[in-house]
């Protein structure tokens, strides 16, 4: 067995364990093109050894944008759901709105193609501020929190345009741009301009509903949370969530939006938002999910709505075949994040290709161990053919995780 592999310092470890447990002899290669196996970054893979060999496998798939990136996320959705109207997507994804803004002059335009959301933002000029609907805008391609802002009138998000405008003369000079693949190394400017708009995301951006009324856990302080799910795409296509979920919350107690909206510590949840000063201050926001007591969290049955949510969301990406290009030798884990609501309403926030796991902390690494060391077992399984579909064509169920999709059924 040869494995072209990068290492992570934070997973490093878990993954030359399970190599040595499940690869008997293993030899580590420099040149992917002759490896069995490759393991690394987006931007260090062979693509088309594995294109090639249907029996190199490899960690990712090269075309999945129909999830990662959010406006075509947002168009997968609206596609599944005008043909699945019982589809729990109905409820758990916010109403959303793709916008395509070149510069500031030309937002009227693009407000007038998303009519709805012009109504909604016109009669807010009208309502009390705690009455209006509020809503988030998001660049397509950012990732780690950066570019977010909430609004709720035209005059607010003007003024978001306006204030991040790229400067005539070298505009995007310097940007570190998002990668399109997703990858684990994009990023966002710091500085002054830190969680801004980046310049290179500038023409794409989705508006949706903000989730004003989370649920809010006093083992929490009540500050907002958002839930980290790990799921495992597999071949064409089988569809894996652990059960080793993370709770990432705000680091300041929940209020709702005002027209003071500069300070978002109170509204984002992004662990790369937050001020971390210390190791004790990132376990006040990165909690494991079903050992976080509070008698108001119905931990049991946000758990199945997002089996449900996470199958049907894969399921509406298997029919993008442009935009979602699966083979049956390649594989993914996922990084899916979920909002709950008052009513523990499950809502989809987000799909991340490469998910940061060093962001878990030191103190919950046992959880992404599991996840990636059961991740490499499962896909050896695969690569040897010892790991075969049930008869009723279904995927099985492999220890912490729980098949919640398989090509034409659902969990």
């Amino acid at each position: 067995m040869k494995i072209f592999y990068k290492p992570s310092s934070y997973t490093d470890g878990v993954v030359r364990s399970t190599f040595s447990r499940v690869f008997s002899g293993y030899e580590l290669v420099n040149d992917p093109a002759v490896a069995d196996l490759q393991l690394a970054d987006y931007e260090d893979l062979d693509f088309q050894t594995s294109l090639d060999n249907p029996s190199r496998w490899i960690c990712a798939y090269s075309i999945r944008k129909a999830l990662i990136r959010k406006q075509f996320l947002n168009q997968t959705v609206l596609q599944y759901v005008a043909k699945h109207p019982d589809s729990i997507l109905v409820q758990a994804v916010p109403q959303t709105w793709d916008l395509e803004v070149d510069y500031v002059e030309f937002l009227d335009d693009a407000l007038d193609e998303s009519f709805e959301l012009r109504g909604e933002l016109e009669q807010n000029e009208a309502r009390a501020i705690e009455e209006r609907k509020w809503f988030i805008l998001k660049p397509s391609m950012g990732e780690r929190g950066a570019g977010l802002r909430l609004f709720s009138t035209i005059d607010e998000l003007t003024s978001i345009f306006e204030d991040n405008e790229p400067p005539e003369e070298n505009g995007s000079e310097g940007d570190e741009i998002c990668s399109e693949d997703g990858s684990i190394n994009g990023g966002s400017r710091h500085g002054a301009a830190s969680h801004g708009i980046m310049t290179s995301d500038m023409r794409n951006f989705v508006v949706q509903e903000y989730l004003s009324k989370p649920l809010l856990l006093p083992v929490l302080q009540n500050r907002k949370f958002h839930i980290r799910a790990y799921v495992l795409c597999i071949g064409s296509l089988e569809v894996f969530v652990h059960k080793n979920m993370l709770v990432l919350s705000s680091a300041q107690s929940y209020d709702s939006p005002t027209l003071e909206t500069d300070d978002l510590y109170k509204h984002l949840t992004n662990t790369c938002y937050q001020k971390q000063d210390d190791a004790s201050s990132h376990a006040k926001t990165v909690h494991a999910y079903w050992t976080l007591d509070d008698p108001s969290f119905e931990k049991e049955q946000i758990w199945e709505q997002i089996g449900r949510i996470t199958g049907q969301v894969f399921a509406a990406a298997s029919a993008q075949s442009i935009n979602f290009q699966t083979i049956p030798n390649a594989f993914e884990v996922f990084g899916v994040d979920y909002l709950v609501d008052e009513n523990h309403t499950v809502n989809l926030l987000e799909v991340n290709a490469y998910p940061d796991f060093a962001q878990t902390g030191e103190q919950l690494h046992y959880i992404v161990d599991e996840v990636i060391a059961e991740t490499i077992e499962l896909i050896a399984m695969y690569m040897d053919r010892t790991r075969v579909l049930s008869c009723t064509g279904k995927a099985e169920d492999y220890k912490g995780f729980t098949a919640c999709f398989s090509r034409g059924l659902l969990r």
